[in-house]
């Protein structure tokens, strides 16, 4: 299986057109600080299309633990599971379990967002990679509390849907 490739973005790199709309809000909303407050990102201001394939964990940061607060219905469709409340290692695909993890842990140390691709290769042998953004948010007080993330959708194929055994029909609208 091929390296997960994660790069950290800055004001002047070129983002996935699907992302430039969450990026461009996360920087507004972040001002001067080193990320937005949690109580100033807020959901229903995103692009519909993004959303179902959004995610919000809570961080606890020790010992380093992830829950997942929010978590989009294409994503549930995805992995025939929906993730709300429940932890990073409660992925049930060990290799994603821990591709999350890494990609999440990395945003956390480098208080920077990222712009992560992660390869698969499905059951039928097919390699497919899962491209995300990974974006901080902190609490009032300035300390860390939240990522968002949310999957490249424009990127979603039946072979992504393969890799998790889940059947993409119900939810072929990318």
């Amino acid at each position: 299986m091929a390296e997960i490739k994660n790069f950290v973005l800055s004001d002047d790199d070129e983002i996935p057109v699907p992302f430039a709309g969450v990026y461009s809000y996360w920087l507004d909303k972040r001002g001067e600080a080193w990320a937005p407050s949690m109580s100033n990102f807020h959901l229903d201001d995103l692009e519909a299309k993004i959303l179902p394939w959004s995610v919000i964990v809570d961080i606890q940061p020790n010992p380093f633990e992830l829950t997942y607060r929010f978590w989009g219905t294409k994503r549930t469709a995805l992995i025939d599971k929906d993730m709300t409340g429940k932890k990073v290692s409660d992925i049930p695909s060990s290799y994603m379990r821990e591709g999350n993890f890494k990609e999440y842990h990395e945003v956390y140390e480098l208080k920077k967002p990222l712009l992560c691709n992660t390869p698969v290769t499905n059951k039928i042998g097919i390699e497919v990679t899962f491209q995300s953004i990974r974006l901080p948010l902190s609490n009032e007080r300035g300390d860390y509390s939240h990522i968002f993330s949310a999957m490249n959708y424009e990127q979603i194929s039946a072979s992504h849907f393969d890799y998790f055994g889940t059947n993409p029909k119900p939810y072929n609208t990318y």
